[in-house]
């Protein structure tokens, strides 16, 4: 059932017989399953407010609503993360570099461009304006911990991934990144420091300086590790007690989201909307497991829709306000009569036509080019050390 994923591999830092993962396709199953969970959540909730297409039916928004499909899909891309990027380090000297000039190739081109057309579509068919400051601290993506508003407020996720990016480069350093123990001990103190905060703000009164935004990073911190742990547990060759150990992370982190649905059959919300969280992280855990854990055949085109799945993340929010533009126009007037599936086939439509273009022309030839200078950068260094 597992053997297909991977070959044995040596024992690194208490990965004891890790074994490397060499098909992917389940990976980009799961992350176009993400994606397109995000898209339904997102198209949904905001095309059921037009007027008169509640009236035509809202189950399809009431389904993504009542699960959170978009915190789903962002949880499932968070544990794909930990389950990757923590094992995309290379072995030798100037690992750590060759590793953030990929990752910068590989997120920041197409995201830029993303802003551009955020930016551009927003002050066109809105009206929107965004100051240089704002646009120039998007730029960073580090742009709410330097106190300025997302552009687009999907944005939130990926500087939730450059925290763990560089979280698993101070790791690398240390020689903990391949450290079960370590990362299971970790994950839990993440957890301990989000539970922390809540019970706080419920028992004490506490009020944080912090936004719920960043209040929630411990948290989703401790999601990306269990990823991590989870590829030990199940492709690792390690002792069926170690394994156990390893398992003290995501039945902590993933216990959380139980306990809060228990906690609120009894009355108490340790957390806002306790149903849609507890629910949604644990069915994201659910579908994570079985992607990667369990043979099955992918549809060729479902695992495309991984490969694409950065690009239609990103720019399916400008797709929605082209769609938004478009029914208000009189040449579009038979739009008006449309149901809900209507606008977001439209919309969805549209984000793939945008994410094809953006990916062929933007994304792919930037990881490639990332790829060469991160080559390039490594011989020069290994050169100047010689």
């Amino acid at each position: 059932m597992l053997s297909d994923l991977g070959r044995g591999a040596g024992t690194v830092n208490g990965f004891q017989g890790s074994k490397v993962v060499t098909r992917i396709d389940r990976l980009d199953a799961l992350r176009g399953i993400a994606a397109l969970l995000v898209v339904w959540q997102h198209t949904s909730e905001s095309f059921v407010r037009i007027p008169g297409v509640a009236d035509k039916g809202t189950w399809l928004a009431d389904v993504a609503w009542s699960v959170d499909f978009g915190r789903i899909g962002v949880v499932c891309f968070f544990l794909i993360s930990g389950f990757i990027i923590p094992h995309s380090f290379s072995a030798g000297a100037g690992a750590v570099k060759k590793f953030a000039v990929r990752r910068f190739f590989r997120l920041y081109p197409v995201y830029w461009f993303s802003i551009f057309l955020a930016v551009f579509t927003g002050a066109i068919f809105v009206g929107k304006q965004w100051t240089i400051s704002e646009i120039g601290t998007n730029l960073t993506m580090f742009q709410s911990l330097l106190g300025m508003p997302h552009i687009q407020g999907l944005y939130w996720t990926l500087q939730v991934e450059l925290v763990f990016y560089i979280l698993c480069g101070f790791l690398f350093y240390i020689g903990k990144m391949h450290d079960g123990r370590f990362l299971t001990v970790l994950a839990v103190v993440f957890l301990s420091v989000f539970v922390g905060q809540k019970l706080l703000e419920k028992m004490f009164g506490y009020q944080s300086s912090l936004s719920p935004e960043h209040q929630y990073i411990p948290y989703l911190l401790a999601i990306m590790l269990c990823g991590t742990i989870l590829r030990e547990v199940l492709f690792g060759t390690h002792t069926t007690a170690t394994k156990l150990f390893f398992l003290m992370a995501p039945a902590t982190v993933f216990g959380l989201p139980a306990l809060a649905l228990m906690l609120h059959a009894a009355g108490v919300n340790l957390v806002d909307q306790p149903i849609r969280f507890g629910a949604a992280h644990l069915i994201a855990l659910g579908v994570f497991c079985m992607a990667i854990g369990f043979h099955w055949r992918v549809p060729a085109m479902l695992a495309w829709s991984g490969v694409v799945s950065y690009s239609v993340y990103l720019f399916h929010p400008v797709a929605m306000t082209v769609v938004h533009w478009l029914r208000h126009q009189t040449w579009a007037s038979f739009t008006g009569d449309w149901a809900l599936w209507g606008y977001m086939a439209v919309a969805i439509t549209l984000t793939m036509v945008i994410a094809i273009a953006t990916y062929y022309l933007i994304e792919r030839p930037a990881i490639e080019a990332g790829r060469r200078l991160s080559r390039n950068s490594v011989d020069k260094d290994l050169a100047a050390v010689a």
